[in-house]
């Protein structure tokens, strides 16, 4: 369900390697935060989000730095003195991998892969939990809360954005708890939850037939057929242009470009979402 606000092959040279040193220095900021094996849980999701939201500030070329890759045998840039920056996407990062394991487990799904990836990480979870114990929210509390966000999203009597408003809330909130964006809490909320709204959408419709061969939840469940398509293409559409609306503009041209370029992603990821749902249905 991750990873869809990535930048596309077709952004300038200069775009790309701005975005790469942003995407090298998380790396970095996540194994110096949590361990090596932190890296494993790298994004683009928090990447799009901490720019749109005017939260992460342009490169500063004097702050760039060359530093051994941590998973291949090469040099990197990455940017030196933004932890002030890195630091909170570090920690959704972590925390967003846990919530998506959260809904695994709530489905009781959860299989012997996910099993081996929680012992391999237990170190990094335990470290997120005292983290979010420092800033006094309590790791069993914020479960709860999910947990009562997803019994909710399981409800057939509702539509599915009905189902899933509770999420959404419960995703923008914990948040804007981490990006305060410049002050602005209320933009960093609502670009929150219109991207989840986005990758829950466009995921269901992904998954639609499969999860439906496996009776597993989908949750698109109930809707007529012919509604399915047409509720996920409004739905995403309205969220994008709600997330370029209440974006705060860059005055950096490469990143307006890697914005561009990731909603653009965005809309190729729901027509792969659209064939593959007539292809398999």
């Amino acid at each position: 369900m991750l990873g869809y606000f990535k930048p596309g092959n077709s952004i300038s040279p200069e775009a790309r390697r701005q975005y790469q040193v942003i995407y090298c220095t998380l790396c970095h900021n996540l194994k110096r935060l949590y361990g090596t094996r932190a890296s494993m849980l790298l994004q683009h999701d928090p990447i799009f989000f901490s720019i749109q939201s005017g939260f992460l500030p342009s490169i500063d070329e004097e702050k760039v730095i060359k530093k051994s890759c941590i998973i291949q045998p090469k040099k990197v840039e990455v940017l030196a003195g933004y932890e002030a920056y890195f630091d909170p996407l570090s920690n959704l990062s972590v925390l967003m991998i846990l919530i998506a394991l959260w809904d695994k487990e709530f489905d009781n799904e959860i299989t012997i892969r996910n099993r081996i990836f929680l012992k391999i990480l237990g170190k990094v979870f335990r470290l997120s939990e005292r983290k979010l114990a420092e800033r006094e929210i309590s790791i069993s509390d914020l479960k709860s809360e999910c947990f009562a966000a997803l019994e909710v999203e399981r409800d057939s009597k509702l539509n599915p954005l009905d189902r899933l408003s509770k999420f959404m809330e419960f995703g923008g909130r914990l948040t804007a708890e981490f990006f305060p964006a410049n002050g602005n809490s209320e933009r960093s909320e609502s670009i929150s939850i219109n991207m989840l709204k986005i990758m829950y959408l466009v995921d269901a419709l992904e998954d639609f037939h499969s999860d439906v061969a496996k009776g597993s939840f989908n949750l698109l469940q109930g809707q007529n057929r012919e509604d399915m398509v047409d509720l996920v293409e409004r739905g995403v559409e309205s969220s994008l242009k709600a997330i370029y609306l209440q974006g705060k503009p860059s005055l950096d041209t490469y990143y307006r470009e890697i914005v561009s370029s990731a909603m653009n992603s965005v809309m190729n990821s729901l027509e792969i979402a659209k064939e593959k749902f007539d292809k398999e249905g």
